[in-house]
């Protein structure tokens, strides 16, 4: 049933969303745990009835700062910290808090000053009045505050939490309006755009992506995506934490350094996601190494997006990890974008794996030129060498369709190359847009 777009109808709606994504908050679970990996190699973790108890402190104080200096509901505050638990508490924070999460995206080495700029950018784009800095990436964020021109106030997430007991804030309201995050995309152009994600669309999406890739109560994430980037975000942090789930993140140069690391957190974990290159990344490095008491048979799903699925990289997977218990029904192609929140659609538990070769050449409006046909029903593997494959990214939910279009939006035959078409409740409301003045 489509929801009605009246204003009392969609905060009505959007109550019940929010409900849906942060009421693990009001009701933790005394189970389940979030760890990060630390430089050191060892974990630093936390219960969720302390995690909780944390994001309703850090939250009390971040409303209270919004209040006191004017800002009401869907006001962005950005993040930015290095994965950790810390972290993932500071996000939600911002989330429990009804401000709107704009996660920022640490440098790389070597990369401050290409950070600074579109850190600047982002923080002009969005006018994001607080930004959370963890201690070791404060200097950057003034550095592009600086470059923005703007007069943000930028503080610790441990500093503004300290002055929780001292200003009285801890009956601080929410002042809650209809925007969960900001996603911010550069594109091809170099300009930041701030995709806004509402409620709705962040409590659809995560529900979508649970049922593909067939979630239980008691299944736990992995992942060392990048925690800013929507697949690590949306995909496992929020869905991970939003369902009471247990949680294990290692950075993205800690799975450089110890991929063994990461596939001792597929052991111990049932969903995970990453681009296809760390497939093979993996199976490269980890050639000849015996990993003891690694069993993957209990894994469910490995969704692999952000780029196009490559044959080698599932091959070398499957022939490193198959003795482990890895099988090609783990993997879940899936296809989506920051404008539909994450995921558009994605192959199901159970599904069958196919893949179709393509010629390159063929032009929108044109069918597609097919020379070959692979499915996974028979255990063979794609050939990896002569063909390029083009995996089947499953099929869209009901109410979250996706057609293939020419450029003019009318709906092409089945088998026709053309453009991609998304549409349904995880669709953001547009982009955020410049402030004046």
């Amino acid at each position: 049933t489509p929801r009605s777009t009246g204003r009392e109808d969609r905060r009505r709606w959007a109550d019940i969303d929010i409900a849906r994504v942060v009421g693990w908050v009001d009701e933790p679970s005394s189970s389940a745990v979030i760890r990060a990996l630390t430089d050191g190699g060892e974990w630093d973790c936390l219960g969720y009835d302390e995690a909780a108890s944390r994001v309703r402190e850090l939250g009390d104080a971040i409303a209270y700062w919004l209040a006191s200096n004017g800002y009401g509901a869907d006001t962005p505050v950005a993040v930015i910290a290095p994965t950790a638990v810390d972290t993932v508490i500071a996000y939600w924070a911002v989330l429990d808090s009804g401000a709107a999460l704009v996660p920022l995206s640490p440098p790389g080495l070597g990369e401050a000053d290409a950070a600074a700029e579109k850190i600047a950018g982002i923080l002009e784009v969005s006018g994001a009045p607080l930004v959370l800095a963890s201690d070791d990436f404060s200097p950057l964020a003034e550095r592009a505050r600086e470059l923005a021109g703007s007069r943000a106030h930028i503080v610790s997430p441990a500093a503004l939490a300290a002055r929780a007991g001292r200003v009285g804030d801890s009956g601080a309201d929410r002042d809650r309006g209809e925007i969960a995050l900001l996603q911010f995309t550069s594109g091809s152009t170099g300009s930041p755009r701030g995709v806004v994600i509402s409620w709705e669309a962040l409590a659809h999406n995560l529900d979508m992506i649970a049922g593909h890739v067939g979630f239980e109560a008691g299944d736990g994430f992995c992942s060392w995506l990048p925690m800013f980037h929507d697949m690590g975000l949306v995909g496992i942090v929020l869905l991970a934490v939003s369902t009471r789930s247990r949680l294990e993140l290692m950075r993205p140069d800690q799975f450089i350094r110890w991929p063994e690391r990461y596939v001792e957190m597929l052991s111990r974990c049932q969903h995970s996601a990453s681009p296809s290159f760390g497939l093979g990344y993996a199976a490269y490095r980890l050639r000849g190494r015996e990993l003891p008491d690694v069993d993957l048979s209990g894994f469910k799903s490995l969704v692999i997006g952000s780029e196009p699925l490559r044959a080698a990289d599932i091959s070398g997977f499957l022939e490193r990890f198959g003795e482990l218990g890895f099988t090609v029904a783990q993997i879940r192609p899936a296809y989506g974008l920051a404008e539909s929140t994450l995921m558009s659609c994605g192959t199901r538990l159970g599904e069958t794996m196919r893949a179709l070769a393509l010629s390159p050449a063929t032009e929108i409006g044109r069918p597609a030129a097919i020379s070959d046909e692979w499915s996974a029903t028979d255990g063979s593997l794609p050939g990896a060498d002569a063909v390029t494959w083009s995996f089947c990214v499953g099929a869209p939910d009901a109410d979250a369709p996706v057609t293939i279009c020419d450029p003019d939006g009318a709906l092409l035959p089945a088998g026709t190359v053309g453009e991609i078409c998304v549409a349904g409740p995880s669709i953001a409301d547009g982009y955020v847009q410049a402030r004046q003045g």
